[in-house]
């Protein structure tokens, strides 16, 4: 059977069986949630903070299923845990609400509390849709061989549709290889589980989708495949120009066109035949045409040009500010463009640091990249369309990724024609200056004035090479507007790796505030800024190694090697200690395997003895899977924490 991820799924079996009652640890956390901006303190948000862990562990004692359960008690726990998502995702959207009321300066440390507040509750509903996924995930290992069994799975499962559990059986609509011996899935199984993808659209479930649709099935179940698909968004062409490193599209229109056209529809089965020829009409008009409608449909929304994209990745630049912990490091404006084959598509433009030319991606697939975001639009129409049009006649034009922060430049380019112009500014900038087409008042889209994070924070930023200026914006600035409002969003998951890098790049902010920053070079690094500052005299130099460095020549290119040397630095200590702490996971759990290189075995072996009391513990059966990885994460994040502090900040603060 496919596994989501590795780690998803080992039985816990040391955990002690707790009743399961129907009243819900979440309670706790739901009644600790402000209100009110004015509820939006320090104190409760860290009483928030340490009681969301308690909440998460107390949850999963109850709901992990045991290898002593029988059937019933299976089924009980997928009852219990099912509802924790829904209510969380509530509770997010109504605390998203709040998010209009910071509107003057002195509200700005509650405005601090509110974005901690906010992160919590994000961090917590992504480890509950991976908890709730180990819950369906195991039940189906265990009840799959059992079809009355596995057809109660389901029907529990439909009883509290989500997402994350309709995307965890959706694995029920792949037929078995041959030589497996395995029979496939009963069509009403097959169809049930389409009915639970095509309620909750998960977007994760395209994949799955397409393959289906590529093996034999009947045709019934191919129409309503390809339904759901167009529901939750058919990937756009390939678009000309499009980086080539970029993941293709699962299917094209032109595919998806050409499995229908081969699958027959029996006599008699007239309404099946209708929506089959539906479909023909619809893909026949996106393959020769794009997208021709207002709205562009992906993950199970509708955009529109001129809706504002804010995303989060881990990255060191997210407490720089006064207004942190930043719940985004990076944006993006949608745009409708006709590439040069004719064919219309909804792209995201961004500014994004490395590059010389302001790309274009098609939204789709900008979206693989990146584990939470949301999209906003602005309620005036035609503000929607003035930053479309600003964005789109963007695509192509030169730029110069400003590293001093500042807003000033984009300012004066307000009301002119920016076909061809030379972009100076940085990610969110690029914002402002989509806004300021607008000649609405910047306080509209930009409510919080911010300012660097205090105590040493900008004397150190100054020596990496960067600086904030007046009147800085943020990726997460934009969410305080009043005039913007959600229109999508993605559904968060846990990743551990990812909470080992977050955990280092938020110590180094920390650290920024309150040590002093050195350099800490390696011998290319060195070389690099040497001969930045030779480019300062020699204009050839400063080409060759701004296109060496994939950065525009017009950078600052002595601050801009200094800045790449810190991020780098920055960037190899946090993803050292997330692809270590990976590996140890899979050591402990499963070893090197038969066929491994003699690499692999050193490595798998080294982090065994790392950790030989957790191995030892596992191999007894003294530590559940979820403590286990609990103590690695834990574990590496202190780890990269003080090889961060040893490598940047070893000297008492000045």
């Amino acid at each position: 059977m496919p596994k989501i991820r590795n780690y998803l799924i080992v039985l816990c079996l040391t955990c002690l069986p707790l009743p399961l009652q129907a009243a819900s640890p979440l309670q706790q956390v739901f009644d600790q949630l402000p209100r009110s901006a004015q509820q939006c303190d320090a104190e409760r948000a860290e009483r928030l903070h340490g009681l969301i862990r308690e909440v998460e562990l107390q949850i999963a004692n109850r709901v992990t299923v045991r290898e002593t359960d029988d059937v019933a008690a299976i089924l009980s726990r997928v009852k219990l845990m099912s509802p924790a998502v829904p209510e969380t995702e509530a509770r997010l959207q109504k605390l998203l609400t709040l998010r209009t009321q910071f509107v003057s300066e002195d509200m700005k440390p509650a405005a601090r509390s509110y974005l901690r507040m906010t992160t919590d509750v994000i961090d917590l509903l992504g480890r509950l849709r991976v908890l709730l996924a180990e819950v369906v995930e195991e039940a189906t290992y265990r009840l799959e061989l059992d079809s009355a069994a596995f057809g109660k799975l389901v029907t529990t499962v439909e009883a509290q549709p989500t997402a994350i559990a309709a995307l965890t059986l959706s694995y029920a609509l792949l037929n078995p290889d041959a030589e497996t011996g395995i029979a496939p899935f009963s069509q009403e199984i097959k169809q049930r589980v389409l009915g639970l993808l095509d309620k909750t659209l998960p977007g994760e479930s395209v994949i799955t989708l397409v393959e289906m649709l590529r093996q034999k099935e009947s045709a019934a179940l191919k129409v309503a495949a390809a339904e759901t698909l167009l529901k939750i968004g058919l990937p756009q062409d390939w678009r000309p120009g499009q980086g080539s490193h970029l993941p293709k599209p699962e299917i094209t229109a032109k595919e998806l066109h050409g499995i229908l056209q081969k699958t027959t529809v029996a006599p008699g089965r007239d309404t099946l035949k209708q929506r089959k020829e539906k479909l023909l009409s619809q893909l026949a008009a996106r393959q020769s045409r794009g997208v021709t409608q207002d709205t562009f449909r992906v993950n199970g929304f509708d955009l529109r040009e001129g809706d504002w994209f804010l995303m989060r990745n881990p990255s060191p630049y997210n407490r720089f500010t006064d207004l942190s912990p930043g719940l985004f490091t990076h944006v993006g404006v949608v745009a409708t463009e006709v590439g040069r084959d004719g064919v219309r598509r909804f792209v995201i433009v961004d500014l994004p640091e490395r590059g010389s030319r302001i790309p274009a991606t098609n939204v789709d697939t900008y979206l693989r990249q990146t584990l939470h975001y949301v999209f906003l639009r602005h309620e005036d129409a035609e503000t929607q369309r003035l930053m479309g049009r600003a964005a789109a006649d963007m695509i192509g034009n030169g730029t110069q990724f400003d590293l001093t922060f500042k807003t000033d430049r984009v300012r004066d380019l307000e009301g002119t024609n920016l076909k061809g112009q030379r972009v100076h500014t940085y990610c969110a900038g690029f914002l402002l200056l989509c806004a300021l087409q607008t000649k609405r008042p910047e306080s509209e889209f930009f409510p919080i004035k911010e300012a660097p994070a205090g105590g040493h924070t900008l004397a150190n930023l100054q020596r990496m090479g960067l600086s904030i200026g007046k009147d800085f914006v943020s990726p997460t600035g934009a969410l305080f507007s009043k005039q913007m409002s959600i229109v999508g969003q993605c559904k968060p998951l846990y990743e551990p790796g990812r909470e080992i890098k977050e955990a280092v790049y938020d110590h180094f902010a920390e650290c920024m505030r309150e040590k002093t920053y050195e350099a800490s070079l390696d011998t290319k690094q060195k070389l690099v800024q040497s001969l930045a500052k030779l480019s300062k005299q020699n204009a050839l130099l400063a080409r060759v190694l701004a296109r060496a460095n994939n950065v525009s020549e017009h950078m600052d290119l002595v601050s801009a090697a200094r800045a790449a040397a810190a991020v780098e630095a920055l960037d190899q200590v946090a993803n050292a200690h997330a692809r270590a702490f990976h590996v140890a996971l899979d050591a402990i759990m499963y070893g090197p395997g038969e066929r491994a290189s003699e690499r692999r075995v050193e490595l798998y072996r080294e982090s065994q003895r790392r950790h030989a009391t957790l191995l030892s513990r596992w191999q007894q059966q003294k530590i559940s899977y979820r403590e286990l990885r609990s103590s690695l994460v834990e574990y590496y994040r202190d780890e990269g924490r003080r090889e961060l502090e040893a490598k940047f900040f070893s000297k008492p603060a000045k």
